[in-house]
């Protein structure tokens, strides 16, 4: 190579490491617009959102205020609400005890009749207890084959209702025992006819015979 294309290369080599400086330069001064101009941004948005919360954060700060107040009464009004339900409780507590002292008092000095009528009673529903019965009767033919058709009748709930009625019943003579203006005579009959007596009434119980063919 000739001195002069050396002298030529080297001149190129060293104005094209300083046009790449100089690009270099210039992205760097165009980054450091760009990193300007979005700080400038948040700077904005961040006063603009400071100046739409002022209002809003000195209304939650009231509205906090007005909360604690009322969640401070609130509570002081549940304790006091409680203190004066324990209080009414134990007042009626000890009121309650000394009427049913005296109660005791009046059951256990009570007309030697009421608690014959109160073992009759217990004797009565023990007796009507055990006439619980289910029966059984053919009324017929189910179909050709000549499969026997029977009918189930049970006087469980008229058991039932007569039980309910004892229980009732020796209620109302337990009762009979705090009252000191009754002719006793004339109210343990008077409780003794709301006992329904007689025969128990049965009703038919619906089932499915078993192993029993419908008619086609």
């Amino acid at each position: 190579m000739s001195t002069v294309e050396t002298l030529d290369r080297l001149l190129e080599d060293r104005l094209g490491r300083k046009q790449m400086a100089e690009i270099k330069r210039k992205k760097a001064t165009d980054i450091a617009a760009e990193r300007i101009a979005v700080v400038k941004q948040i700077a904005e948005i961040e006063a603009e959102r400071e100046a739409g919360l002022t209002d809003l954060t000195e209304k939650y700060k009231e509205a906090s205020g007005r909360y604690e107040l009322a969640h401070a009464e609130f509570v002081a009004a549940a304790m006091s609400k409680n203190a004066l339900y324990r209080k009414r409780a134990n007042t009626s507590g000890t009121f309650e005890r000394k009427i049913e002292k005296l109660r005791h008092e009046l059951r256990k000095n009570a007309d030697p009749r009421i608690d014959e009528f109160i073992r009759e009673l217990w004797k009565l529903e023990h007796e009507v207890h055990h006439e619980c019965k289910v029966k059984e009767k053919e009324v017929g033919f189910f179909n050709k084959f000549g499969y026997a058709k029977t009918e189930l009748s049970s006087n469980h709930e008229d058991v039932r209702n007569r039980v309910e009625k004892i229980r009732t019943a020796r209620k109302s003579a337990e009762d009979l025992k705090q009252n000191t203006a009754v002719d006793i005579v004339a109210a343990i009959k008077k409780i003794r006819d709301t006992i329904p007596t007689g025969n128990f009434s049965f009703t038919k119980v619906d089932r499915q015979e078993p192993g029993v063919m419908s008619a086609e």
